[in-house]
């Protein structure tokens, strides 16, 4: 396609005039104005991302300034598999493009599993795309080049580089070693590289910001659990907490008031922040290998790459939490007890008592529901992720030049077949089966009236419908908890198979501007995902982890493309004021097919596009000067997952604006839509890049974009949140629950002595996945970088980058009006994913001098208020002096330097004259007898040997503390909580 074209080796010789200046085949991140497209693309080199103390793509790439809003990265625990993805502009990961060697990706979205020790560089896309690329490039395409890609001279000779870094805190180390090496011919070339890299974890305890989730001495709520031993709800007394938790002798008496969760101050909440990952470990391997050969040279070439990556992550999570339930009926197909509200569900033949069968209920009837948290009896839950990624790839092009053919001068073409596979096994420990505790609730077997810190087996006091017998019983917690042990073994399997071809060059060679550049192609692929969830997770009969659903989704998409380059003037043609002038228009007609192959008997979807169109001019009054501009259209199909997603029960934290943070008891009840819409966007841009001659090595682009998406989709849990959001505002207006938006979704629990009835707690949320209303985002993208003229004492680079929003605003639901979250963070309405922050970028400086290198890195994000709805006006302003609604997430400056030195071999002395014999007649001729290689073993061995120490974050700064998130109190895709990170490296060159 025509970036990929844009920066491709094979393309370098197409078409003269029509192709000269617009291919981008730079070797580092620094555009000139003869290179630069009319498309926005900037690479940077691996030497780049290393200098940038980057071990990982994720760490180098979430330094652009483009890189904006949530998206999986190395630092999530909660949730976190050890994947990362990209996210430019905070439009969302799945708006964002991956390639590798200018094919798409799939398993390798996530691009932890890409070898940076394979990297050759990557390029940055920062525009809407999808008329060339497909459905997900709305926001930007990243294009990995790795070794031999395109663009690419043959890898020839070896490199072994080795690294170890380290926390100045608390452990974070990190051991990464790669190999790689190659060989070329005229005919043939072949490279290889292979990686290791292990990191240990870091727990929220060990960073000062993370080592708990009580939020008030900052101003915000005291968000740790209200879900532990000793809590439960009582029928006219609303929540009570046990007065002392280390108690299993348990009366009515025993308990007081727990105060609400909208206001978090009861000191009695459980922090699992002292159980969690805040960064959890992980190890990976990798191996790549590519090969190419010339049948018959550049007419015909067949090439081919293998690459396997496997990832390992050890995540946790504190110890199951769950809430007892009044009674549960039973699922006769599944043999296990599903949890309703046991007003509702009376009439049920097959409902049992569990709380009021208790021998221990010291409230009989009046109890509703008791709250456990298997502490001491199961320890931590742990989350094992095993993922083995495998791609494959074959193909076949050539180039054909023609001389004296009016129709066409030259003629390339590219076809392939790629197939991806991911095979993901995920092991569950440390949970329990919910059916199995409440019978032993019901037999009085296990007591779930203790303190959370009490005996787990002993006597307790018995009760009969309240009333105490005066006897008491055993009980054997820890028993009961692991009889319901389970060990999950979940799989997830993804298949992918992608057909592809293209045929470019440029056609009416003879016309004034040298001809017309044009590149058409077509485009098949199949995705599959099948998944088999373990029993216990697929019957929902878990405690502490979320419901799984087993399914088989199946992808199809057929796209045809086409696009042509059309210069109008060019600098040939010497005209004033008109150095050059292209025009580019790229179209593509994109069909989708989904189903899921467990359930045929649901209805399938089916979308196409209508044909995205996409125009972009460029233009250069003069030599120094390009200016360029796009429009063009994109949309977005529905995933399968969020199409067909079977029916389960999650428990994600949600925010409402009545009951503050929580989890709601009965959890979230989400799954797919068949009626979703597509979304479809609106992509503007324009911009400059200025190379002036006056101040050589000086480059500056600049482009402002806007993108305009309407049909924004929310997956389930972002609607429940949003769904909540606008339920509790009209609550908290005074409004009757049963009229608030959204009422027939969202359960409540009834306050003693309310207004209304279902006004308090949310004990439960129905969600699916859903079509939101309209998103407008624009800003300003910046780049430049100057290159000094000095020699003698070395070379001086200084670069910048730099992005700023003018506008990111959302409108939730049509006709309710906009938000504008620019400048903001916001976890209540999940249209605005995380911070927004209006400013983000870096200035970095580079020193080079006989093999010492210097590289100096100032990163900054802008500060931004707080999502209001984490603010407690009674912590955070008492007297009422501040607005609460303006709580500032301060501003963030980081520092990062290293320093390289290189062994540098010295230039071999000139060759000397001698005299020898000719072989047949013995006659002295003079010859040239080359300089005998100078130094010894030791000195030989450091020649193309280089050594680097660095330190990222060098004054330690912690990330801002923003109330709003969840996940260790700030932003984990704006900033990495391991503070002050050291590393030494060596690196030896063949």
């Amino acid at each position: 396609d025509s970036a990929i074209v844009d920066a491709a080796a094979d393309s370098n010789a197409a078409a003269g005039a029509a192709t000269t200046e617009r291919v981008v085949v730079t070797g580092s991140y620094i555009p000139t104005a003869e290179t630069e497209s009319a498309l926005p693309v900037t690479v940077y080199t691996a030497t780049v991302l290393q200098k940038q103390g980057a071990n990982t793509p994720a760490e180098g790439l979430r330094q652009l300034p483009s890189f904006v809003g949530n998206t999986v990265t190395e630092n999530d625990a909660n949730g976190g598999n050890g994947s990362a993805f990209i996210n430019l502009r905070a439009l969302g990961t799945g708006n964002t493009l991956t390639l590798i060697n200018g094919r798409r990706v799939f398993a390798y979205a996530n691009i932890n599993a890409i070898p940076i020790g394979a990297l050759s560089r990557s390029e940055v896309l920062k525009d809407g795309a999808s008329a060339i690329y497909g459905s997900d490039a709305v926001a930007g395409v990243v294009n990995f080049i790795l070794l031999n890609g395109p663009g690419e001279a043959p890898y020839e000779g070896a490199e072994i580089d080795m690294l170890y870094g380290n926390t100045t805190d608390k452990d974070a180390r990190v051991l990464q070693a790669f190999i790689r090496g190659g060989v070329a011919t005229d005919k043939f070339s072949v490279a290889a590289a292979a990686e290791f890299y292990d990191r240990s974890d870091i727990y929220s305890r060990d960073r000062e910001i993370a080592i708990t989730g009580d939020q008030r001495f900052l101003g915000g709520f005291n968000t740790n659990s209200p879900t532990y031993g000793g809590r439960v709800n009582v029928t006219g007394q609303g929540n009570l907490v046990l007065s002392d938790l280390t108690t299993n002798q348990v009366t009515p008496g025993s308990y007081r008031t727990f105060d609400p969760q909208g206001s978090g101050s009861d000191p009695t909440r459980f922090n699992f922040r002292a159980f969690t990952p805040s960064i959890p470990g992980m190890e990976k391997y990798a191996t790549y290998v590519t090969a190419r050969y010339k049948v018959f040279g550049d007419a015909l070439q067949i090439y081919g790459d293998v690459m396997y990556s496997k990832q390992k992550q050890d995540n946790g999570l504190a110890p199951s939490p769950f809430t007892i339930p009044l009674a549960r009926y039973r699922n006769p197909g599944l043999g296990i007890f599903n949890q309703t509200d046991g007003a509702q569900n009376n009439s049920l033949p097959r409902q049992r008592e569990i709380l009021r069968a208790s021998p221990f209920n010291p409230f009989g009837n009046a109890l509703s529901s008791a709250s456990y948290r298997s502490v001491q009896e199961l320890g931590n839950r742990r989350a094992f992720f095993d993922f083995d990624f495998y791609r494959y790839l074959a193909g076949m092009n050539g180039n054909f030049s023609f001389t004296d053919n009016s129709f066409i001068s030259f003629l390339g073409y590219d076809m392939g077949i790629v197939y991806e596979q991911n095979n993901q096994l995920e092991i569950d420990t440390g949970d329990a089966r919910r059916g199995i505790i409440y019978e032993n609730i019901i037999s009085g077997r296990f007591n779930p009236f203790i303190g959370v810190n009490a005996p787990v087996s002993g006597m307790a006091p018995t009760y009969v419908n309240g009333v105490p017998t005066g006897q008491q019983a055993p009980y054997d917690n820890l028993a009961s908890l692991k009889q319901a042990e389970y060990y999950g073994r979940s799989y997830d399997y993804f298949h992918q198979t992608l057909f592809d071809a293209k045929v470019f060059g440029n056609l009416f060679p003879n016309l004034y501007q040298g001809g017309i550049g044009f590149n058409i192609g077509a485009e098949y692929r199949t995705e599959r995902n099948y998944d088999d969830t373990d029993d216990v997770l697929a019957s929902g009969d878990q405690l502490g982890f979320n419901a799984g659903a087993r399914f088989d989704y199946k992808t199809e998409v057929t796209s045809f493309f086409g696009e042509l380059q059309i210069p109008i003037v060019t600098s040939a043609m010497n005209i004033p004021g008109i150095r050059s002038l292209e025009l580019q228009a790229a179209a593509r007609y994109e069909e989708f097919e989904l189903h899921d192959r467990l359930n045929d008997d649901l209805p399938r979807g089916s979308f196409d596009n209508g044909t995205t169109p996409r125009l972009s001019l460029r233009y250069q009054p003069y030599a120094d000067l390009t200016l360029r501009a796009s429009w063009g259209e994109s949309f977005l199909s529905p995933s399968a997952g969020q199409l067909l997603a079977p029916e389960t029960q999650n428990f994600p934290v949600l925010s409402d604006p009545v009951g503050g943070v929580l989890q709601p008891a009965n959890g979230v009840i989400q799954g797919g839509n068949i009626a979703l819409r597509p979304e479809e966007t609106e992509t503007w841009t324009a911009g400059l890049v200025f190379t002036p001659k006056f101040l050589p090595g000086f480059t500056f682009t600049a482009d402002v974009y806007q993108v305009f998406t309407r049909n924004v989709i929310l997956g389930p849990t972002s609607y429940a949140q949003l769904i909540l959001t606008l339920n509790g505002n009209f609550i908290n207006a005074g409004g009757d629950p049963a009229q608030a938006p959204f009422s027939d979704l969202i359960l409540r629990q009834d306050v003693p002595g309310g207004q209304f009835a279902n006004e308090g707690t949310v004990t439960q949320v129905l969600s699916t996945s859903a079509n939101a209303g309209k998103r407008l985002v624009n800003g300003l993208d910046i780049t430049s970088a100057y290159q000094l003229p000095w020699t003698t004492f070395g070379t001086f680079t200084f670069s910048i980058g730099y992005n700023y929003f003018f506008t990111w605003k959302a409108e939730p639901i049509e006709g309710v009006g906009s938000a504008n979250f620019t400048g903001d963070f916001s976890a209540s309405l999940p249209l605005a994913p995380g911070a927004i922050p209006r400013h983000k970028g870096f200035i970095r400086s580079e020193y080079e001098w006989k093999g010492f290198n210097l590289v100096a890195t100032t990163n900054y994000i802008s500060s931004y208020l707080d999502d209001p709805g984490f603010i407690n006006a009674a912590e955070y302003s008492p007297n009422g002096e501040r607005d609460i609604n303006t709580r500032t997430v301060s501003d963030y400056i980081t520092l990062d330097l290293q320093a390289r030195y290189e062994f540098v071999k010295p230039e071999a002395e000139p060759a000397a004259a001698g005299y020898s014999k000719d072989a047949k007649g013995g006659k002295a001729m003079q010859t040239e007898v080359a300089g005998v290689e100078q130094g010894n073993f030791f000195q030989r061995m450091l020649w193309g040997t280089s050594v680097r120490v660095g330190v990222n974050n060098v004054f330690d700064r912690n990330p801002p503390t923003t109330l709003g998130a969840f996940n260790d109190n700030y932003d984990t895709s704006l900033y990495n909580i391991r503070n002050r990170y050291y590393y030494v490296g060596i690196n030896k060159k063949f």
